[in-house]
């Protein structure tokens, strides 16, 4: 992955005051991270529906379910300029479901940081992060 740096600060990084305001009247801080037991892309063949993250369809019931998510609305918060990016792609048509070979390009790879970001936002109280008391690792594929 490359450094999460160049898109905004990482999870011990220092936040805008702005950013702790909507950290904290939104979706809270993560306090007990689930990242570490969520797969990484290196254990995947593709990302599946990761993009939906990222859909601004207002009119689409799951695209607005996936922005509700406290995990993406943190990434939002923390990373503006990379959602941002993510959702012009993702408004201009890139859909991945299925590539294998997503890591050969650089969209792939920008997609795939971000997924890699986002693994750093989930806390383990956020829902859908437990099934049956077990980790949902693919939690973040869609």
């Amino acid at each position: 992955m490359t450094n999460p740096e160049q898109y905004g600060p990482s999870r011990y990084g220092e936040f805008s005051p702005e950013q702790n305001a909507a950290l904290e009247a939104g979706p809270g801080r993560v306090t007990n991270p689930a990242g570490p037991f969520l797969a990484s892309t290196s254990e995947m063949k593709h990302l599946n529906n990761f993009f939906m993250y990222f859909d601004t369809n207002t009119d689409s019931f799951i695209s607005n379910m996936y922005r509700q998510l406290p995990y993406r609305q943190r990434f939002a918060i923390i990373y503006p300029e990379l959602t941002a990016e993510l959702e012009a792609h993702v408004a201009g048509g890139y859909n991945p479901v299925g590539d294998t070979s997503f890591m050969e390009t650089s969209l792939g790879r920008l997609f795939a940081d971000a997924y890699d970001l986002m693994r750093d936002q989930v806390d383990m109280a956020d829902p859908g992060v437990l099934l049956d008391g077990e980790v949902n690792r693919y939690l973040l594929w869609g």
